[in-house]
């Protein structure tokens, strides 16, 4: 159910990360909890009930200030997930997009990398999982993918990274 979203789950990605059980950008390896859990996630912020969404909703938010790498790298991996709807997919890429980056204000350049944790391993994480789902054959994720991809090239060129 909802509820079970905002108690349940926490306590074993925090297990698996403190034995050293990580991702190389430095977040906890998805576990099918972990995935079934972001899936759950993302279904609830596109249903028509309004309780179901914020809920979903401030999860999302407290997921990403707690673990912002784990966050990026459980969303690139439902996004590359071909055995989820397109939907769902195309939701992950958008909230990934959402969370890398942010508008600057009175600035020429509207857009920025959002937080100073996006390490060279998240980007690198990014360029691949988007060099892997350009190729899908499902054109929403395709597009979600070559958008995301280039907002990626855009700051890098800015910043004179490749």
């Amino acid at each position: 159910g909802v509820m079970e979203l905002t108690n349940g789950g926490v306590e074993g990605i925090q297990k698996r990360t403190m034995k050293g059980e990580g991702h190389a950008v430095g977040a906890a390896t998805p576990t099918p909890a972990d995935s079934d859990r972001m899936v759950a996630l993302l279904t609830h912020t596109i249903s028509h009930m309004a309780i179901e969404r914020q809920v979903a909703e401030a999860e999302f938010k407290r997921m990403e200030k707690r673990d912002y790498a784990k966050f990026i790298v459980d969303l690139s991996t439902q996004f590359s997930n071909p055995k989820i709807s397109p939907h769902l997919r195309v939701l992950a890429g958008l909230c990934m997009k959402n969370s890398l980056f942010k508008k600057k204000e009175n600035t020429s350049d509207p857009v920025q990398w959002a937080n100073p944790s996006v390490t060279n391993d998240i980007k690198t994480l990014i360029r691949n999982t988007m060099y892997k789902t350009i190729t899908d054959p499902v054109h929403q994720v395709r597009r979600c993918a070559s958008n995301l991809l280039a907002r990626v090239c855009c700051e890098d060129l800015k910043t004179g990274e490749s």
